[in-house]
């Protein structure tokens, strides 16, 4: 797994919802002074200081609406890099498996076309990175159980969804997250007929959904 160089021209090539993600990944790598960063996320009213604010605008960059951007190709290694940093730091390696599993969860197989004019040494290292995240991230999970119990119910949410993205089926992650575990996709196999938001609060409603294979 190589790193693109931060000096490299390619970052401009590879941007994520904002533009390039260079000096977010610089201050996470301790390559670029930690200097106050405006956050993306403008409603979030707790304080961050500016390695976080950076990890945080770089999400933003990487999953925004749950789109898939091109930056995630040379970032997802760097990624790799930043977990290390981070061993032994439980809330940073949530915050991260979280976060860069949900990144993940974007990359679903109608994106793939992003693939195409990617630099095989790129593509090749953000293919070994997903698979260090795995392996990471099981790993995490066995040692750090308990501790998982004890987080805030919305934390657990986002870590288990990154977790499926990371260990599971993407597609179904993806789903999950856009439809926020309250609606659900339906279609009549018969007719044709698809609701893109069937709402989930009756439970009769919910034991009747026979959930479909792809």
């Amino acid at each position: 797994m190589r790193l693109l160089s931060l000096q490299s021209d390619l970052w401009d090539q590879y941007p994520g919802a904002y533009g390039s993600v260079r000096q977010e990944v610089a201050v996470l790598m301790g390559e670029a002074p930690l200097t106050p960063q405006n956050p993306l996320r403008r409603l979030d009213p707790e304080e961050r200081d500016a390695e976080r604010t950076a990890f945080d605008n770089l999400c933003e960059n990487l999953s925004h609406q749950m789109s898939f951007y091109r930056a995630l190709y040379p970032v997802l290694p760097y990624m790799v890099k930043l977990l290390g940093q981070k061993a032994g730091d439980f809330q940073w390696q949530l915050l991260i498996f979280s976060e860069i599993g949900l990144c993940l969860a974007a990359d679903t197989p109608w994106e793939h076309e992003s693939e195409k004019n990617v630099p095989a040494e790129i593509l090749d290292s953000y293919r070994e990175a997903t698979q260090i995240f795995a392996q990471w991230a099981e790993r995490f999970l066995k040692e750090n159980r308990k501790k998982l119990r004890q987080e805030e119910i919305y934390e657990r949410r986002r870590f288990c969804l990154g977790l499926y993205a990371l260990l599971g089926d993407r597609r179904e992650a993806f789903a999950m997250v856009m439809n926020r575990f309250e609606t659900c996709y339906v279609q009549c196999k018969f007719c044709g007929y698809l609701d893109e938001d069937l709402e989930l609060i009756d439970g009769k409603q919910r034991r009747k959904i026979q959930p479909v294979h792809f």
